[in-house]
């Protein structure tokens, strides 16, 4: 089922209440309400995506949102709406390089992955986005688990997000049987 942004935001959203953090300084030997919330936020997507029956959790803005979809189609959804990836925390139960390139895309400020590609891992790290990761694997496999994703391959020679995103389109549309637009 395709749906639109405004449906899929309407679908997958969940408003939270503000979090206020506090921080401990050591130099003024108090807590303070100024600091790097990063970690706090990439630790409420991965409770999120852990807890919930999902498969990316992202926070922006005070806003979690999430989707059951597999594979690169909730990133490519996200897409549609830039501000939802732009400077956000993610979490994702599996990242392989075509969805380290659409993380990249949308601009995400950190990221957590169960399952972590080696090529993903050395593409984030060039780029400077902190990534955690559960276990780390030589590549994703497909879904028969028969050979490598699809996806993951046809970014592997890949430089930019741009470039990325268009074999990824390509491919999309090889394995849907449909002319490439």
């Amino acid at each position: 089922m395709h749906c639109s942004t405004a449906a899929l935001c309407r679908q997958t959203v969940k408003q939270v209440a503000p979090v206020r953090y506090l921080w401990y300084n050591a130099k003024q030997n108090l807590f303070t309400g100024k600091g790097n919330a990063v970690d706090k936020h990439l630790e409420r997507v991965k409770d999120t995506l852990t807890q919930g029956e999902y498969t990316i959790a992202v926070e922006n803005n005070g806003k979690i949102y999430t989707s059951d979809k597999n594979g690169i189609a909730p990133l490519l959804d996200f897409l549609k709406n830039p501000e939802i990836l732009r400077g956000a925390a993610a979490a994702d139960k599996v990242i392989g390089k075509a969805a380290a390139y659409l993380f990249l895309k949308g601009g995400v400020r950190e990221l957590y992955a169960q399952l972590l590609s080696e090529p993903a891992k050395e593409l984030l790290e060039s780029r400077n986005v902190p990534v955690t990761y559960g276990q780390l694997v030589p590549y994703i496999k497909n879904r028969t688990q028969d050979g490598m994703c699809p996806m993951e391959q046809s970014v592997l020679e890949v430089q930019n997000e741009e470039e990325a995103l268009q074999k990824l389109q390509e491919t999309l549309a090889r394995l849907k049987g449909k002319p490439v637009q």
